[in-house]
């Protein structure tokens, strides 16, 4: 199953309004800092994972919504699971959450493959227009608006320092994700997007769509075994 997995989110206040926000965000936050710029006051600080930061224009979070929920992002959220974290997020936080606007998505999955991940890489050729770039331990396909990247996801969970769960040690596990990373009203053709439309079936499976196919348009040496193109629906 294909889901989501880093989002940003930001919701507008007013510089009237930063005082109130502050004072009903740093009980629930951990890490808070305070700051002054040339832009303003600034408030950072975390709930678990979620990145939160506070400025005179808007409120903005940024995070793993699977390792909030599960505490790993090992493991896929399901769509009723994304709803139940964005919910219990909404709580810790008193906020709206489901309001806030998005501003990057990360939609991925893991493959449980034969052999280390970095085995397979050279079986991914170019894909124009994306730069493809050889990472010393991942794979990218860069472009301006979004990216494409293959990487070992136990490499990476050990290089974070992160618990690794018991089910997955030993396993070769390839991620491969797709980051919608900037101006993504264009992208998806809209002229609003917010929390509550990742839930929406037909946005969900519209994403699942172009996931596969970003992976498709990819050129391949010979035959990596991933059958990415059975994926096609929730229970995928």
């Amino acid at each position: 199953m294909v889901m989501y997995d880093t989002i940003h989110s930001w919701y507008d206040i007013s510089d009237t309004e930063y005082n109130s926000m502050v004072r009903l965000l740093e009980p629930r936050l951990i890490g808070v800092c305070h700051s002054m710029s040339q832009y303003g006051k600034r408030m950072t600080g975390n709930c678990y994972n979620q990145k939160v930061v506070v400025t005179e224009r808007r409120i903005k979070i940024i995070g793993s919504l699977p390792k909030y929920y599960y505490g790993y992002n090992y493991k896929t959220l399901s769509l009723p699971d994304t709803w139940l974290a964005i919910e219990k997020l909404s709580d810790e936080l008193h906020l709206p959450l489901i309001e806030f606007n998005v501003s990057r998505i990360d939609f991925a999955t893991n493959f449980s493959m034969e052999f280390k991940p970095e085995v397979y890489y050279p079986y991914l050729g170019n894909c124009h227009p994306y730069d493809r770039l050889v990472q010393p331990e991942s794979l990218l396909y860069k472009l301006g608006l979004r990216e494409k990247a293959f990487y070992d996801k136990v490499v990476e969970g050990k290089k974070n320092k992160a618990a690794i769960p018991k089910e997955f040690i030993g396993m070769n596990l390839l991620r491969y994700e797709l980051r919608y990373t900037h101006n993504l009203l264009r992208q998806f053709n809209k002229s609003k997007l917010i929390l509550s439309n990742l839930f929406n079936e037909e946005f969900y499976l519209n994403l699942v769509a172009l996931w596969g196919a970003e992976y498709a348009n990819i050129s391949k040496v010979g035959t990596m075994g991933i059958k990415i193109e059975n994926i096609k629906s929730k229970s995928d």
